[in-house]
């Protein structure tokens, strides 16, 4: 065969789906001819589609040297240099003037990997307004904004991606994550279901619906999901994390602890797993076994925020209450749960005789509680009318029908437990109910 004969073949097996023999043909007439820019452009094609686009994109560059330059040859080296993460050289290559629809998508796609939101949402924006078909880039505008936190217009833009192509598993994740953003739970939870029906079988999509699940109070539902999620990829640490959360919210701490095991088994560097299997440690006074597992940890490569928490949970068990604080207030990860982080900070900064920060502290939080998705589900309103009707009753005429007793000459004092709602006071006085000469009166019976 001669160079035509061999690149039309070459040709004919990437049309088959076989890049690899592509690439075997397209190296033997590089052999004989190495500035082909057809050659050229079938092996560094050939080595992108095979995952390598490091070494594709030297040979994409001859390509263009040697002759090949055109929109096709352009397009094809800045795809292989976005995927092989030269993003500067990409966005140059892909920001001229008057590029084919192809380019502006990509375009528009590495200026978003580079963080350009707001450039990014311009370009995609500037796609759907020429060609409003485009589902493709109506689901990536709505992803931008939904990183820009424009949760409306994200919202708008999903709802048109799904219009044009309602068998979309993907965007109607992308959606449920944004309606998610909005506190939308029930919705968000509707959308998830249906990703799943679309697309049973994607593991990202099961363990979106188990979060959403998990967001509703539905944990047992939620195993569910995320069982099936790691049936499917027992190799993402992600999974069985949102299992041992599950768990815990059941109480099942047997299954927690053995779910986050086997996320570090899947990852051993993985912080959110050494992140919660130390809490559980911790919480169930396992501190030598806490110790160790931050030996593990960063003997395994692991560092960052989560293993700075864990450490200063050890220090404050260890009385270092001043190196735990440190620790704690600069302790801030997606995994770290900022209501926990911030109750740990306020109570070690109390120990400390700190009470402006111990103060700030709490009041971020109860603000954190007030944002999650079980403080989104309390009805403020109810529950501030209940308190108005308790302090309505407490008037002087309502302590003047109280019938008189006899008091002893030295009674013991009694002592006051005042906290806001989920604040751990009906624990505490669980507790000290187990004391025989301790006697709790709850004040709302008392008060009704």
């Amino acid at each position: 065969m001669n160079i035509q004969q061999t690149l039309q073949q070459a040709a004919a097996l990437f049309s088959r789906g076989d890049p690899k023999g592509a690439r075997q043909l397209g190296e033997q007439v590089l052999k004989v001819a190495p500035n082909n820019p057809a050659a050229l452009q079938i092996v560094g094609i050939a080595h992108c589609q095979l995952g390598e686009p490091k070494m594709g994109v030297p040979l994409l560059r001859r390509a263009l040297k040697s002759g090949g330059d055109n929109p096709g040859s352009r397009f094809n080296l800045a795809r292989a240099l976005f995927d092989a993460g030269e993003l500067v050289e990409a966005e140059a290559l892909a920001a001229a003037p008057g590029q084919p629809d192809a380019m502006r998508r990509l375009h528009a796609d590495i200026l978003k990997a580079l963080g350009r939101l707001w450039e990014a949402a311009m370009a995609y924006q500037q796609i759907v307004d020429a060609n409003p078909q485009d589902a493709d880039s109506w689901n990536n505008l709505g992803n931008v904004r939904h990183e820009l936190g424009e949760l409306e217009t994200a919202l708008a833009a999903l709802q048109q991606a799904r219009v044009l192509r309602p068998d979309s598993a993907i965007i109607h994740t992308n959606m449920g994550r944004v309606l998610a953003s909005m506190s939308r739970y029930e919705d968000s939870s509707v959308v998830f279901q249906e990703a799943v029906r679309l697309d049973p079988r994607n593991p990202a999509v099961l363990l979106e619906f188990g979060h959403a699940l998990t967001r509703l109070d539905q944990s047992r539902e939620a195993l569910v999901a995320y069982a099936d999620a790691a049936r499917i990829d027992a190799t993402n640490p992600e999974i069985f994390v949102a299992m041992g959360l599950a768990f815990m919210d059941l109480e099942d701490r047997a299954r927690a602890e053995q779910s986050y095991r086997f996320a570090l088994n899947a990852k051993p560097d993985f912080g959110p797993a050494s992140l919660n299997l130390g809490i559980l440690l911790e919480q169930g006074n396992r501190i030598a076994e806490l110790e160790a597992l931050l030996r593990q940890a960063e003997s395994r490569g692991a560092r960052g925020a989560d293993l700075d928490y864990l450490k200063a949970m050890v220090l404050r068990r260890k009385g270092d209450l001043d190196a735990a604080l440190a620790l704690a207030r600069d302790a801030r990860s997606a995994s770290i749960n900022p209501a926990v982080r911030s109750h740990f900070v306020g109570q070690v900064a109390d120990q400390l005789g700190e009470t402006g920060l111990a103060f700030a502290a709490f009041e971020e939080m109860h603000w954190a509680m007030a944002q999650s998705p079980m403080g989104q589900g309390v009805d403020r309103r109810a529950y501030q009318a209940e308190v108005e009707q308790l302090a309505a009753r407490t008037t002087p005429e309502w302590f003047e029908r109280w019938p008189a007793i006899t008091l002893p000459r030295d009674p013991e004092s009694p002592a006051f437990m005042v906290g806001f709602p989920r604040s751990g006071t009906t624990l505490l006085d669980t507790i000290l109910l187990g004391h025989k000469s301790v006697h709790v009166l709850e004040e709302v019976p008392i008060l009704s």
